[in-house]
This record gives structure tokens, sequence and C-alpha cells, in this order.
């Protein structure tokens, strides 16, 4: 288009009705949301840990739906590679998420200990984050398409202790820069079937052993709960603090 020329179509609305839809929508009219909209009201949607304790992510987006009516509904479905589905329910997701945190206690992490993932999208991804706040961890998520460096850096800014991730992201990202980082005491293979790479553990085995967790560790609003370290960043990785109230937003 050349310059003081008008475009030959105009942007306009789509008008739908949401009466019309097969699913509701959350939010039917914006303007009305966006000027009602106040974060005591939004707080009132959050549960609280039982008895008015404090505030967990993990409780918010799991127990508190496994415990309730909503047990046997799904929570998780995950397409993969073969087009076969893998489902979830709240309670499914509860029990390996307690497991997990299990886990976390049976290797002696204290509160606040970092637990990295390098992981895709796939079910473990979402049992190893609920299970560390369960256990009053923070939770620190790595993109996997991050090489050894990358990695490396920031597994060594945020003290990573605990790492969740497979054979091949291990062997390929971790492994040669593994003696560079003294704090990284456990490595939790997802996929190892029975044999680990020398100085990791197999995850599935640990979570077959272990019992159930119990009460979810109690954490406070503004307690930390995620350390994430966006990707793009000139000089030294920065890592952004969330707290436990960001499921507020949520």
């Amino acid at each position: 288009m050349t310059a003081g020329t008008e475009p030959s179509t105009r942007w306009a609305t789509i008008q739908k009705d949401p009466a019309s839809l097969p699913v509701p929508p959350n939010l039917v009219d914006y303007a009305k949301a966006y000027a009602e909209f106040d974060w005591e009201k939004a707080r009132e949607a959050i549960s609280g840990l039982p008895g008015g304790n404090g505030l967990n992510i993990s409780h918010e987006a799991v127990d508190r739906h496994a415990s309730g009516a909503r047990g046997g509904r799904e929570a998780l479905r995950f397409v993969l590679a073969d087009d076969s589905i893998q489902s979830m329910s709240f309670e499914d997701l509860a029990d390996q998420v307690s497991r997990f945190a299990s886990v976390l206690r049976r290797l002696g992490l204290e509160r606040e200990d970092r637990v990295f993932s390098l992981l895709g999208r796939v079910p473990e991804q979402y049992v190893a984050a609920f299970g560390t706040l369960k256990n009053g961890n923070v939770f620190c998520p790595l993109y996997d398409a991050f090489g050894p460096e990358p990695v490396r850096q920031r597994l060594a800014i945020g003290s990573g202790r605990v790492l969740v991730t497979t054979r091949a992201l291990y062997l390929e990202h971790v492994a040669p820069v593994r003696l560079r980082l003294p704090e990284l005491v456990f490595v939790l293979l997802t996929d190892t079937r029975g044999e680990p790479e020398p100085g990791t553990l197999d995850l599935a085995a640990l979570l077959a052993e272990v019992q159930e967790f119990g009460v979810t560790v109690v954490t406070q609003r503004e307690d930390m709960a995620v350390l994430h370290f966006p990707s793009g960043t000139s000089g030294a990785p920065k890592g952004a603090i969330h707290v436990h109230d960001a499921v507020t937003s949520y």
C-alpha cells in the first residue's frame, strides 16, 4: 500500500451471541468486568489452606478440587506424538503430586530449596511443579531448547538442588556441565526404564516407593513459589520471582 491511500477493507468487530455457543464463555462482558474488577473480590474465589493458615498454589490448583465434587473430573489431557491421549483426573493428579512431594521430603529438601525442571509439556512437568509447591519448595522451569551453558547459568544462579528431566535432555544439556554445578545434588530422570544414568535417579521408581505426602506445607501469600528465568535477556540471566499470591491473577 502506498502512502496516503486507504486500505480496501476495514476491520469490523465480529459479534457473537453467547447463548448460541456450546460452552458458555467465562467472560461475557469485558467492559463490565473491567469496570467492576477488584482484587479483594478476586481473592474470594481462592480457598486458602484449611483453617485459614495460609495460601499455596498447589492446594488451589489441585487438592481443593480433588477432595471435592470435581475429584473425578478431568484435570489434564495430553495428546502425545502418536496421537494417543493420556488423561488425568484431579484425584489422579493429586496422588502423583503428593507422591512427588514425598520424594522431595525423602531427599531432605528444606523449605524454599529450588527444584528445576527441564522438560516439555508432559505430565511430569505439572506433577513436579505442584509437588514442589506442596512441599514448600520453589519451582524453576527451564526451556527445553536451552543449550548446556544457558542451563548451567540458570541452575547456578538459582542454586538448583534438584533437577527433573529426561535421559536425552540430561545427556545433551546437563551432563557436560554437571561438574560445574556443585549445588545440584539430585537429578531425577522421567524415562530411565529402570536404568538411570550414573549420578541420576529413576523418578518413576521413587514415586512408586513413597506414600502420599499428607497436609500441604503452610505457605503465605508473599512466600516465593516460582523462580522464572525468561529467555531473550542480555547479559546474565535474570530471575523473576512469583509468590503464592500470584494464584489470584491466574
